[in-house]
């Protein structure tokens, strides 16, 4: 059956959609069947014009918030290895719709969350790192399925408590 991988983000060359292609590419020359997702304002059209030439490249286009969670729940992975990543809340949102995450190891929420438990760190410059965390979410789907009953450490993001921190910053 198809897997929909799904990026959500602005697209151009550090968020690293290119590595993803080939990772891709080559996972679907095993016999994967796995379908690229994308979801995002273009800031590189040059470098949106390259990916659109893979098959399995689906842009759909700038969303809202409330489409961005539809479009979550009609996916199986999320995957965003960006080069230089900030902590970025997209991973935190895949997250509570469910969706395992591949991101850049030792960036962004790399060792926010226990290793392992929604998802897997790869070397964002290196493809067989890329593809090797894609096959390790597929094979290991319903631990992370598991794992994401319970989501305490999202308890951080919660409004109320942020505006509670907020508060006593101030």
């Amino acid at each position: 059956e198809e897997i929909n991988i799904l990026f959500v983000g602005r697209i151009y060359r550090q968020k690293n959609l290119h590595r993803v292609i080939e990772a891709i590419e080559l996972l679907n020359n095993q016999k994967y069947n796995l379908k690229y997702n994308v979801v995002g304002s273009i800031i590189d059209k040059e470098y949106f014009e390259k990916l659109k030439q893979s098959n399995f490249f689906n842009y759909l286009g700038e969303k809202n918030k409330e489409e961005v969670l539809s479009i979550m729940n009609d996916n199986d992975l999320f995957i965003m290895p960006s080069e230089n990543e900030t902590f970025g809340l997209v991973y935190v949102e895949a997250i509570t719709q469910n969706l395992p995450i591949l991101f850049t190891e030792n960036e962004g929420i790399d060792q926010y969350f226990p290793k392992n438990k929604y998802g897997v760190a790869v070397n964002a410059y290196d493809v067989n790192s890329i593809q090797k965390g894609i096959v390790n979410l597929i094979k290991n789907y319903e631990n992370y399925q598991n794992n994401m009953i319970n989501k305490k450490e999202l308890s951080d993001f919660k409004w109320k408590r942020i505006g509670t921190i907020y508060t006593q910053l101030y």
